[in-house]
């Protein structure tokens, strides 16, 4: 949670089954948080292939959730996804920025 609140993170991998804290109850405190609300979760697993698990993570904000064993490239795949929109949303939010600027130095005439 602190190094959600560091820095920007592309997405978040939580395991469900944690000491403490499982990550149902962790996910739920990241969607509270104004500056991690829209931080995508996949959810690993390895939890019996019970369709409530996978609903209360959706639930709870997951974007996907994936079952242990899984296939790494499968795992890659999805992250990857993630990461390229993560990095399209900065380029639009910098352009946004860079066209505001210019805005304002070029008045409201322009």
């Amino acid at each position: 949670m602190k190094a959600l609140l560091r820095q920007p993170i592309a997405l978040v991998l939580l395991d469900i089954r944690m000491p403490g804290m499982d990550g149902f109850e962790t996910a739920a405190h990241i969607r509270r948080l104004d500056q991690t609300r829209n931080v995508p979760i996949i959810f690993l697993t390895g939890a019996d292939d019970d369709a409530g698990y996978a609903f209360r993570g959706y639930a709870t904000g997951a974007a996907d959730y994936v079952t242990k064993p899984f296939a790494p490239w499968v795992l890659r795949a999805k992250v990857s996804v993630f990461l390229d929109l993560y990095r399209t949303g900065r380029e639009v939010e910098r352009l946004r920025a860079e066209i505001q600027e210019l805005r304002r130095r070029v008045g409201p005439e322009a």
